[in-house]
């Protein structure tokens, strides 16, 4: 009887877990809300040059994902400031907002879509 509830409560504990690991502690928002957000506020655009220089936005300050000292660099930023994270997807801001939810900054806003969602 004991093997019977051990079959059901093992990949119910799995599952717990990947759902605990997964959840997203910063917040999704869209490029509206960055522009009518009245706080102070940085834009981080983590795109390379090239991608930049293609499409981009007023008012950013630029940290290359794909340069060596990115998470450094992102470890630099003010904790007070609220900050916004900007990718051509969103899939690499996405993980530079966990990176720096998961290293204390709470005020992390990661722009959904990213530059695809602003940019026709």
């Amino acid at each position: 009887m004991f093997n019977k509830h051990l079959k059901f409560l093992i990949p119910m504990l799995m599952l717990q877990n990947f759902i605990s690991c997964s959840q997203i502690n910063y917040n999704q928002v869209d490029y509206n809300f960055f522009l009518n957000f009245e706080s102070s506020k940085l834009l981080i655009d983590v795109r390379s040059d090239e991608e930049i220089s293609i499409n981009s936005v007023d008012d950013f300050v630029q940290i290359d994902f794909y340069k060596e000292n990115f998470y450094e660099n992102l470890l630099n930023l003010d904790k007070e400031v609220n900050i916004f994270l900007l990718c051509r997807s969103g899939r690499r801001s996405g993980l530079a907002a966990k990176f720096l939810t998961e290293n204390g900054y709470l005020k992390i806003y990661n722009i959904k879509g990213g530059i695809n969602s602003i940019v026709d």
